[in-house]
């Protein structure tokens, strides 16, 4: 509304997607609706640890003799927050239990939210009600990390006192795994293949010392190289395992990704079709291929038809064969045997004229027969851009010769002003001029002609030539000199003292 209010219901935006309902409130505004494209990076899918401490003592003297244990496990699953619990337990033992929603995660919870459960010196069970809060009630810090290790102190703790020995062993066994996905984004339905680099460390804490990136493995799609990146090919809207894997009982890691996208871009729009991202191009057509951001080192280029140049860049530029082709693939070959090919071009030739526009007209003198236009003529299909073609004109002998016009031959009225390349714009146009000017005979007779005009194309340079579809043009005059010429469907008439009419 005028105060700018606005209320909204939102879906939950997962790695699916989403979608936004906006109304303003008392703007009686319709509803708009926003999709939300699904996010994109590397996140924690799972995480679960389990520490289990226990402690013994075999022989104390004859009056004492213990064990207890010390419990504490975290799990979460799948994003959609954590439980975990904590024992001690030494013969009766408590026990606390608690739950994180996603929509707290990490933060530390209020009082109350956790569990505890209890056991009284004579073994009976309680649960305690109303408020509690214990110090175990904290969500992890999700370290990234694996670890496996078990571990016996035989001498943990000796020592004596008023006559009693001890000699207490300790045991002590960790797990802990943290699974990470990579939520590849793109608009909702998309599955469009995109060029992904994963990076990543890992720190064997026995050691201290970092693990040679070459160690290690990326979920299931391989090892680093030596430089710590794999570059791998990935769909949209498709979340990968990319955990990475050490050849070590108890390490840390880090993993992160760079997604680059594949941009294609026309150097032109075509008439009908603005969007310079598409993917059916005319003869001769040059695309400009690359990533986004750009790679930071070359790699080799290939296509199934047409050409590329430069051949080992980070970038290219495609250029079209001269004859129609589907399916036309061009591929970027990347370090470690991986390659990436761009969506599959369809290339189509001109097919003759699609329309025709009059932009202009010749006047001659008062008294004498004649009629002329200017067309701007487009060349189908104009969904793409002939901007490299050449079309000719193939000039022909009359035909449908008769009145006036049959005193000459059909050679003598041959189609004399054809046979030049003219060259198309971006928006595969070009500009005819079709005349008729009788000269200064008046007395007239009716009578006309006609030339079939065939036409030719070919993309420059390549000196081939190509047919397609022509055109007629159709020369008319009555006994009063009123002059008419047709051509591409418009047509433009004149009489000898300058009324000019056009369709």
């Amino acid at each position: 509304d005028g105060n700018g209010n606005w209320s909204a219901t939102i879906t939950p935006i997962g790695i699916g997607g989403g979608a936004v309902v906006v109304n303003a409130v008392n703007g009686g505004d319709p509803t708009l609706l926003q999709i939300v494209d699904p996010p994109q990076g590397v996140f924690v899918s799972q995480y679960q640890e389990s520490d289990v401490k226990y402690y013994t003592d075999p022989y104390t003297g004859p009056y004492w003799w213990f064990a207890w244990t010390d419990f504490d496990t975290t799990s979460w699953i799948d994003g959609q927050g954590g439980t975990g619990s904590w024992q001690w337990h030494d013969g009766k033992g408590t026990l606390d239990k608690y739950v994180w929603p996603a929509t707290s995660w990490p933060q530390t919870l209020p009082n109350g939210t956790d569990t505890p459960y209890g056991f009284d010196d004579d073994g009976t069970a309680w649960v305690l009600t109303g408020p509690y809060s214990s110090g175990g009630c904290y969500p992890p810090e999700l370290d990234q990390e694996h670890c496996d290790i078990s571990q016996i102190d035989p001498n943990y703790y000796k020592g004596e006192w008023n006559g009693y020995q001890w000699d207490i062993t300790a045991h002590y066994r960790r797990t802990a795994d943290t699974e990470m996905k990579l939520a590849t984004g793109g608009p909702l339905g998309s599955r469009q293949m995109n060029l992904w680099c994963i990076s990543a460390t890992a720190t064997d804490q026995d050691t201290g010392l970092p693990i040679p990136y070459d160690e290690i493995a990326i979920g299931g799609f391989g090892n680093l190289d030596t430089n710590g990146h794999l570059y791998v090919v990935l769909p949209d809207n498709d979340p990968p395992v990319v955990t990475p894997k050490a050849p070590a009982d108890n390490y840390t890691f880090t993993v992160g990704a760079q997604k680059y996208t594949l941009k294609h871009t026309t150097y032109f729009s075509a008439l009908t079709d603005t969007n310079r991202s598409r993917t059916t191009l005319g003869v001769g057509e040059q695309v400009t291929l690359e990533f986004d951001p750009a790679m930071p080192y070359a790699m080799d280029w290939t296509t199934t038809a047409g050409s590329v140049s430069p051949t080992f860049f980070s970038s290219t530029t495609f250029t079209a064969p001269s004859n129609a082709a589907s399916s036309v693939t061009v591929t970027a070959s990347l370090r470690g045997g991986k390659s990436i090919a761009f969506p599959p071009f369809n290339v189509v030739e001109p097919r003759g004229i699609d329309h025709a526009k009059i932009i202009g007209t010749n006047i001659y003198p008062t008294g004498a027969a004649g009629a002329g236009m200017t067309n701007s003529i487009w060349i189908a299909p104009t969904s793409v851009s002939f901007y490299r073609v050449n079309v000719m004109e193939i000039g022909e002998d009359a035909t449908n010769i008769w009145g006036f016009y049959s005193q000459w031959t059909p050679q003598q009225l041959h189609h004399s002003t054809a046979d030049h390349w003219t060259h198309l714009t971006s928006d595969n146009r070009l500009n005819d001029w079709a005349a008729f000017a009788p000269g200064g005979v008046t007395n007239w007779a009716a009578g006309g002609y006609e030339w079939n005009i065939p036409q030719r194309w070919q993309v420059e340079g390549t000196g081939l030539t190509n047919s397609m579809a022509g055109c007629n043009q159709v020369y008319f005059i009555d006994t009063n000199g009123t002059a008419r010429v047709t051509k591409y469907g418009n047509w433009i008439q004149r009489t000898t003292n300058n009324i000019t009419t056009t369709n």
